[in-house]
């Protein structure tokens, strides 16, 4: 991540980091109107604007933009499942888990009708095949491949489902090889990437901010509201919860209610955005793995089972540093000369 630091001004950080840093400060300006540091922020709303100001607001910005892009790591964490306290939620993966069986045992049950049918030489109808596509449609972008792997969150299964794809189809570790695979794919193609990276970035960011700007509307009402003024349980009205937090306790809480709004809306943006990335992330490794087995210097391997075998020792030399069979997989330049020997010997018989 820090060897992205040249591109701080780039259009891919300033839609991933520094717009939703942009958004997070002009929102706290109005959430929190008492708070003196964010004073000249509320002095360019009203129109009165100074160097001074403009100085201070662009570099507190571009500093929090920063401190997004550092913590990204952390962030998707949170927003996955990997970290607390979205990984504290035990009835989401519970949940998750119940619809990925209500789509799979209905999948397995078709594909074993229709496999049924194409042994007894029968057609199989085609809405139940349409049914068949949709359902492993929703299971391969929403899901991992197996109940044990399934995350707390949608986003996560998102995010999961297309890192396993590469492993599924090719059997291909996609964390370890993906930093070998970016350096054989095309720029107009990791622009693309980056672009849909970027997208994700902007709601995973916007979702988080706007839950701490939530929980801290929250914390301000409680901190301000005077809880003497609640009466006894047997006289507790409308009135008696309301009076104690006051007009300005009132207006966090309404701010913290439209932040929990806002997050909810970008986190369905988020979850959209990542589809989108998940895609050309698949495409990625569907196009140019056999380009990554040239950069390399080996011989493409001719089958698929051969592939699959060389994409799990090449993970394992990754990983663990276990050297690859060399009489299994000859390089390139060796292939090459064993086809032209066979010439060159029958040009010297002639």
């Amino acid at each position: 991540m820090l060897g992205s630091l040249p591109k701080l001004l780039d259009r891919n950080f300033v839609i991933g980091f520094f717009l939703p840093a942009l958004l997070a400060v002009f929102g706290a300006a109005w959430a929190f109107p008492n708070l003196s540091l964010l004073d000249p922020v509320r002095n360019l709303s009203a129109g009165e604007k100074s160097l001074g100001d403009l100085t201070y607001l662009g570099l507190a910005i571009w500093v929090l933009a920063v401190l997004l892009m550092t913590s990204n790591r952390l962030l998707y964490g949170m927003l996955e499942g990997y970290l607390p306290p979205s990984s504290w939620l035990i009835v989401g993966r519970w949940c998750h888990r119940r619809r990925f069986e209500r789509l799979k045992i209905p999948y397995d049950e078709l594909m074993e009708q229709w496999q049924t049918a194409t042994d007894n030489g029968q057609d199989f109808p085609a809405s139940m095949q349409a049914e068949a596509a949709k359902l492993r449609r929703t299971l391969v972008t929403s899901y991992p491949s197996t109940r044990a792997e399934i995350m707390p969150t949608r986003f996560g299964n998102v995010i999961r489902s297309f890192e396993v794809y590469p492993n599924e189809v090719y059997g291909v570790d996609s964390v370890t090889v993906w930093l070998r695979l970016a350096s054989v794919i095309p720029k107009d193609y990791t622009a693309l990437l980056d672009d849909a990276r970027a997208q994700a970035d902007c709601f995973v960011n916007l979702t988080l901010l706007a839950l701490l700007i939530g929980l801290a509307s929250l914390a301000a009402a409680g901190y301000e509201a005077d809880w003497r003024m609640i009466p006894d349980w047997n006289a507790l009205t409308l009135n008696g919860v309301l009076i104690p937090f006051g007009r300005a306790g009132l207006r966090h809480v309404a701010f913290a209610a439209g932040s929990v709004a806002f997050a909810a809306i970008f986190y369905w943006r988020a979850i959209d955005r990542a589809s989108a990335w998940a895609d050309l992330v698949r495409s990625a490794f569907d196009c140019y793995l056999p380009a990554l087995i040239k950069q390399l210097g080996y011989a493409v391997p001719p089958t698929d089972v051969e592939r699959r075998e060389f994409w799990g020792e090449f993970s394992a030399l990754i990983t663990y540093e276990r050297p690859m069979t060399p009489d299994r997989w000859p390089l390139a330049s060796e292939v090459g000369a064993a086809k032209e020997k066979p010439e060159s010997d029958k040009g010297d018989v002639g």
